[in-house]
């Protein structure tokens, strides 16, 4: 019969598995590194954006963050393997109910690479800090310092309690999951 096609046999299991492993492989080499991440605040004021440093990677914050809400952003890397998402947000805030200016801060600091499940040495890593906020002058957030504290010795998860003020953060970074998952959590410390 005159323009009749040959009909395509169907692949086995064993022809298909490399034609899926490289799509695979394909599909991962151009996903761009995403973290969704949260920041809860259990202030007794309103949190307000402060510092916004990113070094791969960009990403709308929440410029003010209301007592009990839980802030949602996004942060994505410019461009597949050009460094992953690597950022450091800071939050200014009141510790007491009552107070006029902000007298506190929180920061968030996070490392998310672009490494695959099987790479040994992943840097991803996330840390956080509070403490007092500088009113007049000398404020300033030291990223290397932090970037170093949070690739040293930082696991997926960090606490920090700063008694002076009695603020507290805390935070977790789920890797194992695309995209990452990030939850911090912004407060005063418990009472002893």
């Amino acid at each position: 019969m005159a323009g009749m096609q040959p009909m395509a046999l169907p692949m086995s299991d064993d022809q298909l598995s490399p034609i899926i492993k490289k799509k695979k492989a394909e599909l991962a080499s151009e996903r761009k590194v995403k973290v969704n991440g949260s920041i809860l605040n259990q202030t007794p004021g309103e949190l307000h954006l402060r510092w916004q440093y990113e070094v791969h990677g960009h990403g709308e914050f929440p410029k003010i963050i209301a007592p009990g809400d839980d802030a949602r952003f996004v942060h994505l890397e410019n461009e597949p393997h050009s460094g992953g998402s690597v950022a450091l947000v800071g939050y200014s805030g009141i510790n007491q109910v009552g107070l006029e200016n902000h007298n506190c801060k929180w920061i968030l600091a996070w490392e998310v690479n672009d490494s695959t499940p099987d790479d040994p040495y992943p840097l991803n890593k996330v840390g956080v800090v509070c403490g007092p906020l500088y009113q007049h002058g000398d404020d300033q957030v030291n990223w290397d310092s932090i970037r170093g504290n949070i690739r040293d010795d930082s696991p997926y998860q960090s606490t920090y309690i700063d008694e002076a003020t009695g603020t507290m953060a805390c935070a977790t970074l789920d890797k194992e999951s695309y995209p990452a998952d990030l939850r911090a959590t912004f407060g005063l410390a418990p009472l002893n």
